[in-house]
């Protein structure tokens, strides 16, 4: 039934609408309700956020270690290679040395006088006399023409700077 027939009143002033009771504390609830949801969605973007930088950093973190670790496998390469021509070089010198060794035992077992004698003897060589020996003052200068001078120009007249004064000219 109609509430407005309900009253004594026999005459209507104004609008025949219903004045619906309002709850306010409803609105509070739904304004409650959306500052909670606003609230929710902001803390999960911010762990989102959070879970985002923590993943970025350890993907950071992970690649400087891949980069310093092939950095640490290049330099242990070179120090192999050089540790490996050092070892090369050691075996070289050790190879020298024997050699040598055995070039000095050589001359030694050569070199004595008897030996040398022998191999004169033996190519037709004897000992010279007073007669057959010559004398050469060492301090006269038997050849004029050769001097230091000369010597270096002769050095200097090369096939280039023979083209180049062909060229000049």
């Amino acid at each position: 039934m109609n509430k407005i027939m309900e009253k004594e009143y026999d005459y209507i002033r104004g609008n025949m609408a219903i004045n619906p009771d309002r709850k306010y504390e409803d609105f509070n609830d739904d304004q409650r309700k959306k500052d909670l949801e606003r609230a929710e969605k902001e803390k999960r973007k911010k762990i989102m956020a959070l879970r985002d930088k923590k993943t970025k950093n350890i993907i950071q973190v992970a690649l400087v270690i891949c980069v310093l670790g092939v950095i640490t496998v290049m330099r242990d390469g070179k120090v192999y290679k050089t540790q490996k021509k050092l070892t090369d070089m050691r075996y070289e010198v050790k190879n020298a040395v024997a050699a040598n060794e055995a070039l000095r035992v050589d001359f030694l077992k050569f070199s004595s006088l008897d030996n040398v004698k022998a191999a004169a003897k033996s190519m037709g060589m004897t000992n010279p006399n007073n007669n057959e020996a010559i004398t050469v003052d060492m301090t006269k200068n038997y050849f004029p023409e050769l001097t230091e001078n000369s010597i270096i120009k002769k050095e200097k007249d090369t096939l280039f700077s023979k083209l180049m004064g062909a060229i000049k000219k």
